[in-house]
Order: structure tokens, then sequence, then C-alpha cells
């Protein structure tokens, strides 16, 4: 009887193992439903323990990367001196789509507000400098191709404050702001509310990308083995390859 008892609790337990993962595994954002209609979730993996994770979804994966940033001679200064003087982190990493198509990808995080010229975004974005003035966390990622004139630049200004949930811990945002732009086309970014479904879980959050009213991709971050690209398939394979790389810059900045 003792011994039957036992292997019923270990059952149990497994069970409820089993559960709380085939849960945790499958929680998602709730997405536009043009953009779930018309792309496919991409799970990403991460590979390895470097400092700059190589994360890959679909085609698309971090070939290699490092903390600060990666310039060229001939090429003019990525940032503004006072955000790279005064910037919290730098990374770049070379991203590419079939092994093939490459960009370089460099990006900084302050949280200093005179530092960021958010005047560019903040005229082709329509913000409100009132709410942009009261974040405390602005991320700038510059976008490029060999042999290509043309750069994709974002930038978002954040505010977070920390909140509890049973015994889990997160921050939530509570401000966001941010843009994708390539000076012909601008791609605006708006937070996903958080997903919270169990105290045996930490909530997931992200992003969507929209060009004009119209959802053409979105981000799922949150623990490692929970993270999600949606991109819509009509979107070009330029403007697929510059938007993957925009996202996995995202999930650099988050680890």
């Amino acid at each position: 009887m003792i011994l039957f008892k036992n292997m019923l609790k270990t059952v149990t337990y497994c069970f409820l193992l089993f559960s709380i993962h085939t849960a945790y595994g499958q929680q998602k954002l709730q997405i536009d439903a043009d953009l779930a209609a018309n792309s496919q979730p991409l799970e990403v993996k991460r590979k390895g323990a470097s400092a700059i994770g190589k994360y890959q979804f679909g085609a698309y994966k971090i070939v290699s990367g490092k903390a600060g940033l990666t310039t060229s001679k001939s090429k003019q200064k990525l940032f503004s001196a006072e955000s790279e003087a005064h910037s919290k982190r730098a990374f770049s990493f070379v991203f590419v789509r079939n092994d093939s198509d490459s960009v370089l990808v460099n990006a900084i995080v302050t949280s200093k507000r005179h530092d960021v010229n958010l005047d560019y975004f903040s005229l082709r974005f329509n913000w409100d400098d009132q709410k942009v003035s009261e974040t405390n966390d602005y991320f700038m990622v510059n976008i490029t191709r060999p042999g290509d004139s043309i750069e994709w630049k974002m930038t978002t200004a954040s505010t977070s404050k920390m909140k509890t949930m049973g015994d889990i811990q997160y921050y939530e945002t509570t401000t966001f702001k941010g843009g994708v732009t390539n000076g012909l086309s601008d791609i605006e970014i708006k937070d996903v509310p958080i997903v919270y479904k169990s105290v045996f879980q930490a909530p997931v959050y992200g992003y969507q990308f929209f060009q004009g009213d119209k959802a053409i991709g979105a981000v799922q971050l949150g623990a490692n083995n929970r993270l999600f690209v949606w991109l819509h398939k009509d979107l070009d394979a330029k403007a697929q390859l510059s938007l993957a790389a925009a996202m996995a810059s995202m999930m650099v900045k988050q680890f």
C-alpha cells in the first residue's frame, strides 16, 4: 500500500510538471488578427552562452556579435557623441537570412534624455513630447546592409515599473514609444499588454510593428524558451530582413 501511494504521488507530480511545462511553452501574445492569418509564429532559439546571444528563428540568425560598436573608418558616427559617451550598454552583431543576405546591427542603451536626439522620430511619428520626456530607457539601433546606402534606424523610449504577481517579480512598461524608419518607410512600434496566466510561469510581453494601420510584424519576449517572431508574408525580402534584425536587437537588449 505504501509503495502504491508513493507511486501515485510520483505519477501525480510528473503529470503536474508536464502540465506546467505544456502551458508554459504554449503561452503567446495576442497579436493583430490579420497578421496572425498572414504569418507563421517563428520560435526563437538561442545557441551558445556568449555575451551576445546567437538567436535564430526561421531563416534568420545572429552569426557573430560583440559588446561595443562595429564601425568602418570611412563611416560617419553612428550615434551622437553624447549618446555613445554616456551609453549604459553598446553592442553589435551580424545578422543573416539563409546564410547569405546579411546586415550589420549596432545598438546603444542610455537612460539620459538629453543624450538622445528624438526630434527626428518625434516628428516622423507624431510622438507626444511630454510622454517621451517622462521615459528613462532609450534604445537606439542602426541597421546597415553591405553595398546599400539606405540605413534603417530604430529608436524606442520607455519607462517600466517593478510589479509582483505571486512569487514572480517583473517589469511592466508604463510608457512606450517606438519607431523604425529608413527615411522612406515608417514603421511604428506598439507595445502589447503583458500576458500572465499562471503562478508557475513568468509573464511574456512584446511589440507589434505597424505600417499605417497594418500590422506587419510582432515579437514576443520574456523567458528564453518562449520567444516568438511573426513577419507578414506580404513584406519583401529586404524589409523582412531589416525588421527581423530590429526584433533580434530587442532580444539581445533583453538578456
